[in-house]
């Protein structure tokens, strides 16, 4: 699955032109079942302008579940405000699937929220 994040990385730059270095970490939700997430570096450094000054972090983060042959994710871009204040925001995908037997990204089941 690691291995796999670099591709999906290229993917969203190449959708947005947003630059991305992408981490993957095992997790444990409330139930104590394992879950896979990943989550960007900081995006707010890429920002110009008068947007610049607003945001102090910017970042990917996600969760998601596993169904037999897939895992599924949801994107979200989370912001924090300088002084405070903070939200997120589906991000590309409303869904976004990775085929575990092939080891790769299924972009054609994932759902596109927006095309630049």
């Amino acid at each position: 699955m690691d291995a796999a994040l670099p591709i999906l990385a290229a993917k969203i730059e190449s959708i947005t032109g947003a630059k991305v270095t992408l981490q993957g970490n095992i997790r444990k939700d409330s139930y104590g079942c394992d879950y896979y997430e990943f989550e960007s570096n900081e995006l707010a450094p890429q920002l110009c302008g008068l947007t610049k000054p607003i945001f102090e972090s910017i970042k990917i983060t996600t969760w998601g579940g596993e169904t037999s042959e897939l895992i599924w994710f949801s994107p979200k871009v989370s912001y924090q405000h300088y002084g405070g204040g903070r939200n997120a925001t589906d991000y590309i995908w409303s869904t976004l699937y990775f085929d575990i037997e092939k080891n790769e990204w299924d972009f054609e089941r994932s759902k596109l929220l927006i095309n630049y």
